[in-house]
């Protein structure tokens, strides 16, 4: 060799070594022998598969054969599918990286090969990779033209794809295709005034796509490096999605809690005003009653005294609903049930009322078995009905039962006033009432339509509204259907109020009112029942200790010592059977009675209709 060209290649950094084409080493550096650890000259007349694991030495020819078919040069650095090793004299092998270049002289083509240990960068890499696999986030770097050159474990599980798929490639792959084509940009300008930029300070919403093309939304932190080969970026990636929905949530949750709160203020001052009126009423009538002679006068004013009370009692019992509804006491109890079940007693109890205005209430339709909570879905009907009949002044009334796709849709339709339009998404709002802007109790307490729409949530039987003004409106139910033969239930008592041909039952009736004693005590005793009242549990046993033997219990819950719940049992267990009870509460939760589960048990809610209690009574004594 030339004494320049040898100065040339001891002046390469590099270890340097030139084959021929069969493979041969014609020449070495120095810094070549030092690498591959052997002496000086030694290398010379090897094969340059002897630099190589034995491994690799097969692959090796056919690769060195397909240079020599189609040379050119391959800068070092220049990235490989596949990780390069070399081996020493010693065995030991090292992480190189290597560049090709053909050099033609009179020998023919020989191959330059200019080799470098990347050992210690490829152990930074290796560790920077542990590094980065141990966080929690989604980790990737990449360079200024967006190729990825890093990927944690999380970023396989996170986008699906394996670290291959990702390594070289644009990181644009996991952005939605609408994102793709402003993403260099944003990139660009990062590149160009880089700077930290942590999670949480990115205003607008940021998706990534998965392998499946799922989209998700993230959250992105972003930090720059300077490296050995240029600025690369980090990038820390987080799912949020189920943050993003748990915050959606919340607004909802918040907002629907400041709309109750708006509500609820607006229904109890309305409610207020309409417990009010009642009570100033009765009042007034009370004052003059014991001044008015006539008897038929008296009938009159005890008859207004009784809407008077009529009307608080369906506030009070509008009240208990809604607060049961928004306290979650009310579970719907669902089963088969036949509508005519339920059809049937609410065109018993409106026809009177609908005849006295000249109407005609009537079913069409089939009997469908449904499945429904038959209690609560007739609650639904009665309101619907009696608001019919309410604001209808002639015409029909009419409740309709159609089949369709598995559903029931029973329709309620009026040839009343109509609705306006622009008021239909007012309707079941509570104490809304159309051409009723000075609240006439008369015309009701606008608290139907809005108990309506509760029960129909909590069933999930959507509601749908149409009308017309001066022709009518019509509401319609969806239900679904029932088995065509529903389980047999066990009817009903029927209520009758007490005869001169029923026998005279024994009462106990247990409250710690004075005034709610007397009064009970006058009414069943002018029907001729027998009534021993007691004012709390000692005093009801102490009747039994007397020798009472009575038919029925009527207690009061909140009693003074001890409960209406064990004022029962200790009653029954002394009368060594099982009394029919009735209890009365003015609790809007009765779930420590529900809880005890006493049979032959009824449960009323004060304020007590007078002739419901009497009918109740009889039904349980006969």
């Amino acid at each position: 060799m030339d004494l320049p060209l040898r100065k040339i290649l001891e002046a390469v950094p590099d270890a340097l070594v030139v084959a021929d084409k069969a493979g041969t080493i014609v020449m070495a550096n120095h810094q070549a022998e030092t690498l591959f650890g052997y002496t000086h000259g030694e290398l010379v007349g090897l094969t340059i598969e002897a630099l190589m694991p034995e491994r690799f030495t097969a692959r090796h020819v056919q690769h060195r054969q397909h240079f020599h078919a189609h040379p050119q040069t391959r800068a070092l650095g220049e990235k490989l599918p596949v990780m390069l090793l070399c081996q020493r004299k010693d065995g030991s092998e090292f992480q190189a990286e290597i560049s090709l270049g053909p050099l033609e002289c009179e020998q023919g083509t020989l191959v330059t090969s200019v080799i470098r240990d990347i050992t210690p960068r490829a152990l930074e890499n290796q560790q920077l990779r542990q590094l980065l696999d141990s966080s929690a986030d989604a980790m990737i770097v990449i360079n200024a033209d967006g190729e990825m050159v890093l990927v944690n474990t999380q970023t396989e599980v996170l986008f699906d794809y394996p670290r291959d798929a990702l390594l070289g490639n644009s990181v644009d792959m996991l952005l939605p295709e609408r994102f793709r084509a402003t993403h260099p940009h944003h990139r660009n300008t990062f590149f160009n005034a880089p700077r930290v930029r942590p999670m949480g300070q990115n205003h607008t919403a940021l998706y990534g796509k998965k392998r499946n093309g799922e989209e998700f939304q993230l959250e992105i932190s972003l930090s720059p490096v300077q490296t050995a080969n240029g600025l690369l970026v980090s990038s820390a990636i987080r799912d949020i999605s189920d943050h993003v929905e748990i915050e959606r949530e919340l607004a909802a949750a918040k907002e629907m809690a400041e709309r109750a709160n708006t509500s609820k203020s607006r229904f109890l001052a309305a409610a207020s005003h309409d417990l009010r009126q009642p009570l100033q009423s009765m009042g007034l009538y009370l004052s003059v009653l014991s001044d008015i002679p006539d008897r038929v006068k008296q009938q009159e004013v005890i008859g207004n005294m009784r809407q008077s009370l009529g009307t608080m009692s369906e506030l009070l019992n509008a009240l208990l609903d809604i607060s049961m509804f928004e306290s979650g006491q009310i579970v719907a109890d669902i089963r088969d049930v036949h509508l005519h079940e339920i059809i049937a007693p609410v065109i018993i109890d409106n026809r009177q009322q609908a005849q006295q205005k000249g109407l005609l209430l009537e079913t069409i339709g089939d009997d469908f078995v449904v499945h429904s909570d038959p209690a609560l879905l007739k609650r639904i009907i009665e309101n619907l009905v009696s608001n019919a009949v309410r604001y209808t002044e002639r015409g029909r009334i009419t409740i309709e039962c159609q089949c369709n796709n598995d559903i029931a849709r029973i329709s309620v339709t009026d040839t009343g006033i109509g609705i306006p339009e622009e008021s239909l998404h007012n309707i079941f709002q509570e104490h809304y009432q159309l051409e009723n802007k000075l609240r006439e109790r008369r015309q009701g307490l606008g608290l139907g339509l809005f108990i309506v729409e509760h029960i129909a949530t909590l069933l999930d039987h959507p509601i749908t509204v149409s009308s017309t003004v001066g022709k009518g409106s019509s509401f319609t139910l969806q239900v679904p259907l029932g088995s065509s033969q529903p389980a047999q239930q066990t009817p009903a008592s029927i209520s009758h109020p007490y005869t001169e041909n029923s026998h005279n039952p024994s009462i106990l009736f247990v409250d710690d009112d004075q005034s709610v004693l007397d009064a009970a005590t006058l009414l069943l005793e002018s029907l001729g029942a027998t009534v021993h009242s007691a004012q709390n549990g000692d005093e009801a046993l102490a009747h039994l200790q007397a020798g009472i033997c009575p038919d029925l219990l009527v207690s009061d819950y909140r009693l003074p010592n001890y409960n209406g719940i064990e004022v029962v049992r200790r009653i029954r267990e002394a009368m060594k059977n099982d009394l029919p009870v009735i209890i009365m509460t003015g609790d809007t939760s009765a779930q420590e009675i529900k809880a005890a589960n006493l049979d032959n048990c009824t449960l009323l809610h004060k304020p007590v209709d007078g002739d419901k209690l009497i009918s109740l009574m009889y039904s349980l004594t006969i």
